[in-house]
């Protein structure tokens, strides 16, 4: 499968140079690749392939002590909200929670917020940023295709206009 995938980004890729496009479209869409409960599949696979894997998103429900072997084959790890300090650590790193990492007090009502941490290569050194990634609800979505039609009609009644206007 991913193997398929990979060809058929290549092929987009390859496309969208020669024509000097870098905005996603219906003829070349944006591919996402999410694996859900991936973390034991990283640590079956072997390296030559995880490496491959590295910008694909990888989320894991559960951090337990399985994950601490594992936890650093991923080379970006954000914790959303976690229920205690202990999956913290284990879905981050050791001490997250003495980095700022607080992902157990995150409150239900802010859901999107999370904790990254962020490694500085140079001096192997652990930093947290704490994010927020948009929360677009069904609502939100109904909202947004009901806007999109009323606009595109708009758009083709004023197009029609004015092309019927310079025939005249």
């Amino acid at each position: 499968m991913f193997r398929g995938i990979v060809a058929e980004m290549r092929a987009d890729a390859e496309a969208l140079t020669a024509r000097k496009i870098s905005e996603p479209s219906r003829e070349h869409p944006l591919h996402l690749v999410i694996i859900d409960e991936g973390a034991p599949l990283m640590a079956y696979w072997p390296r030559g392939i995880r490496d491959k894997l590295r910008k694909v998103i990888v989320e894991i429900q559960e951090p337990t002590k399985d994950i601490f072997s594992m936890r650093d084959l991923f080379p970006e790890r954000i914790g959303l909200r976690l229920p205690t300090e202990s999956h913290t650590e284990a879905a981050l790193v050791d001490n997250a929670v003495r980095y700022g990492a607080l992902c157990h007090q995150i409150p239900v009502s802010l859901p999107g917020v999370g904790y990254q941490v962020l490694v500085d290569d140079d001096t192997s050194t652990f930093s947290v940023s704490r994010n927020r990634a948009g929360h677009v609800t069904d609502g939100d979505l109904d909202d947004l295709v009901e806007y999109v039609a009323v606009r595109r009609l708009e758009l083709e009644t004023t197009t029609t206009n004015t092309e019927a206007k310079e025939a005249a």
